[in-house]
């Protein structure tokens, strides 16, 4: 194919370095800024056979956390709800991929068969993945889920809006003149 010819191509889809893939998952989805986009780019990059499913596990485990890095950014002089649930966004992406980042390193051969098994194509297994990723992470969170919110608010505190007019003087805001 004319991809293997490029070289940032090959740096970044076709490393045989679970964490470069892992990383560029990562940049590649902070990017374009959609886990859904970059999978779909994967599904056809594996129907063409330019990538293997071994290689889109751990670019999925790092383009779930990918997405979330624009989401944290646009959230930044949000509301506090909003903060919240983008760090709570980052947090369940972060935890799912470190869980299932040993398993997938240790039993890469053996998941990738048990893909195969019940999705058949590289398409589908590569689909698959990306979902049943979050079902899986959905699972382990739901019965700690009120911990995990409340670690949340702990981390992300309101904070009053900074606006250019104005200005706190001992704990009061003030307006400028």
């Amino acid at each position: 194919g004319v991809f293997k010819s490029y070289d940032a191509f090959i740096r970044f889809f076709l490393v045989d370095n679970v964490f470069l893939l892992f990383l560029n998952g990562i940049l590649i989805t902070s990017i374009v800024q959609s886990s859904s986009a970059v999978t779909s780019v994967m599904v056809v990059l594996g129907l063409n056979g330019l990538l293997s499913f071994e290689n889109a596990m751990f670019l999925i485990l790092g383009a779930n956390i990918g997405t979330c890095l624009p989401v944290i950014w646009a959230s930044l002089n949000k509301s506090l709800d909003s903060r919240r649930t983008a760090v709570f966004n980052l947090c369940f992406n972060v935890f799912g991929s470190l869980l299932l980042f040993l398993p997938l390193c240790l039993f890469k051969g053996q998941i990738s068969a048990l893909f195969l098994g019940f999705s058949g194509t590289i398409e589908r297994q590569i689909a698959n993945f990306h979902t049943l990723f979050n079902v899986i992470v959905t699972a382990v969170l739901f019965p700690i889920l009120k911990p995990f919110t409340n670690l949340i608010s702990k981390l992300i505190k309101d904070k009053p809006p900074k606006t250019s007019n104005d200005f706190v003087v001992k704990g009061k805001k003030k307006k400028k003149n």
